[in-house]
């Protein structure tokens, strides 16, 4: 691996909510979390969701 991109696209979102503010967003071999943070119109999120990285 030489940390070049490749061709990508986006995906359909599959997060519990919509998330306008995300406090962390670390990325761990294959997988990426989204944590906590605000939605749109303020409100405290409390949920980690994961993602995998393809």
């Amino acid at each position: 691996m030489d940390g070049a991109f490749t061709a990508g696209g986006a995906l359909e979102g599959k997060l519990t909510v919509k998330r306008g503010h995300v406090h962390q967003t670390p990325v761990l071999g294959r997988f990426i979390y989204s944590v906590g943070g605000r939605t749109n119109n303020l409100s405290t999120v409390g949920t980690i969701d994961v993602g995998t990285i393809e």
